[in-house]
């Protein structure tokens, strides 16, 4: 009889899942991801300051052509399309935040934390 039920106690963790726990992890990492995005989006303008800076003066802005080379314009075009891609990445991250942490706030299993992943399984 003991080691039916230490059996039963081992399978435990294999036929549930502890939905807080879930939640929390899988948040934890998408802000991990968030944060990550914003540092990646604030490294990449740090990198091309300069060209920015250039890009907005006067005399480079009503001929830009002759003022910045060619290898200067494709490199901010390369970070207007990185950066819309950054931005795209950010606010689809940002939904799934917001989806997971209502979930997790109206209690997606109900009031039992422990839903079995497969439903023949009773708690």
């Amino acid at each position: 009889m003991l080691e039916l039920r230490l059996n039963s106690l081992a399978n435990f963790g294999s036929r549930f899942v502890d939905t807080p726990r879930t939640y929390s992890s899988v948040l934890f990492s998408l802000y991990r991801t968030l944060g990550n995005i914003l540092t990646r989006q604030h490294t990449e303008l740090q990198r091309i300051q300069p060209l920015l800076a250039k890009r907005e003066r006067t005399d480079v802005r009503e001929n830009i052509d002759q003022y910045m080379t060619r290898d200067e314009r494709a490199v901010l075009d390369e970070y207007f399309v990185q950066r819309e891609r950054l931005c795209t990445l950010s606010q689809r991250v940002e939904e799934s935040v917001f989806v997971l942490r209502d979930l997790a706030k109206r209690g997606y299993a109900g009031d039992d934390p422990y839903v079995p992943i497969d439903p023949t399984l009773k708690s």
